[in-house]
This record gives structure tokens, sequence and C-alpha cells, in this order.
């Protein structure tokens, strides 16, 4: 399925629990926690795997984790979109299902498409138009989303068996996050 149709999928989902969340705070007066992983995660991973293994800028990703957990755009989000979990018309896997910031989904969109930042902003506004989430900066928003999803990816996927595929895609991941924050 093309991006376009991701993006609107992601983009609904993300609105209509948005709604729903503001309704169950509202209501019953409760604050959801958000679901973002803090670096001791990131580096118990990285001891596990070798220091060697891949490059980690903790304090990079501790900005982007501190950055993250300050977005007002949190809704129940997926928090694992990759082209694995993009099955037909389908988002599947959905056990990482959480309040997140949106960005952590369009991070991971663009991370798996491998969009180039400067194609972002026609996807952002038709994101923003259909969903009527974006508060913060989404841009720069997504730009720590894909940070996170693509760290959280790569560490996560070399925690079990790693094919020559998965490197193979770890490594266009990291490529692609690299790019991203460079620019």
């Amino acid at each position: 399925m093309p991006l376009s149709y991701w993006l609107t999928a992601v983009a609904l989902f993300h609105k209509e629990a948005y709604s729903i969340l503001q309704e169950v705070q509202v209501l019953h007066g409760f604050e959801i926690q958000s679901d973002i992983r803090d670096i001791d995660y990131f580096k118990d991973l990285s001891l596990k795997l070798g220091r060697n293994r891949f490059y980690l800028d903790l304090g990079r990703l501790q900005e982007t984790i501190d950055f993250l957990l300050m977005d007002k755009d949190q809704t129940l989000s997926h928090g694992d979109i990759k082209l694995d979990n993009l099955w037909g018309k389908s988002l599947v896997d959905l056990d990482n299902l959480a309040l997140r910031p949106v960005a952590i989904d369009l991070g991971g969109l663009f991370s798996s498409y491998r969009i180039p930042k400067e194609l972002w902003g026609k996807h952002l506004e038709d994101y923003k138009a259909l969903s009527g989430i974006g508060q913060m900066p989404l841009e720069r928003a997504v730009i720590e989303g894909v940070n996170y999803s693509v760290t959280k990816e790569v560490f996560g996927s070399s925690s079990r068996r790693v094919t020559p595929l998965i490197e193979r895609r770890n490594a266009q991941l990291l490529a692609y996050r690299d790019s991203i924050l460079a620019a």
C-alpha cells in the first residue's frame, strides 16, 4: 500500500483515539501516563548487545526522550509502525498500543518509507488536516520521532535472531535516521 494510504489510516486512528482519550479524561478525571522508554532501557540494550554493534548517542537520545515527553500531541499510538506491521490494508501487531506522541508513529512511518525530509511538508499538512492533531511544531516532533522509533526498532530487533535481511534493514534505518538528524 502507498504511503498516502497509511498516513490517512494513522491520522484517522489518532483522531478517533484522541477524541476517546479526551472524553475519558474529562468524564473520569484521570490522566493516562505516556509509554516512552527511558534512557536506561536503551543503555541496558546497548550493554546486552555489546557497545561496538551500533553507535548510540545517549546524549542525543536523551534530548529526544525529553522532547517527546513534553509533546502535548499524545494519543493512543501503535508505537511500532514499520513495513512488517503494514499487512495488506491492515495495521497489525497491536500489542504495543499505548499513550505516546503521534510523532513516534509518524517517525516510524516516514522511516519505513525513507521519505526525504524535504518532502515531509505535504504529508504533515495532510496528517494535520485529517487528524486535527498538531499543537507542537510537527516537523521538529517527527525528527525526534524518527530518532526514537528507529533506535527502538534497531536495538529491539537486534536482541532477537538477526538475519542478513534484518541487518540490511537496520543499516538502512540507521542511515535514514542519521540523515534526518544531520539535516
